[in-house]
């Protein structure tokens, strides 16, 4: 759903800026803290997801094809931040020893 990625854009923008740059944030023993914070993001956006975001799609949909709920959605998205950052510190430590 288009909506759920330009939601998504500035989200995964603060991500990269906090966890997968040369920040305090970004500790690779600190793993609970990226996980921590996209949990954050799912609790904050939650309603307006459901309420909101899945009563317009609905609406836009007539068909009564079913679809996935844009929540489904957006916590795939946040959850892809995650995996993207873990194998680049894995990949990180294997190469070098150290993160990246």
């Amino acid at each position: 759903i288009r909506s759920v990625e330009r939601l998504l854009e500035p989200l995964g923008k603060r991500f990269v800026f906090h966890f997968r740059r040369s920040r305090p944030t970004n500790r690779i023993d600190r793993p609970e803290w990226f996980f921590a914070h996209q949990l954050k993001m799912i609790r904050e956006h939650w309603r307006f997801l459901v309420d909101d975001v899945a009563a317009a799609a609905a609406q836009v949909n007539q068909s009564g094809v079913s679809v996935t709920p844009p929540v489904v959605h957006f916590v795939g998205g946040l959850s892809a931040m995650c995996r993207d950052k873990v194998l680049a510190d894995f990949k990180g430590l294997l190469d070098e020893g150290e993160p990246p």
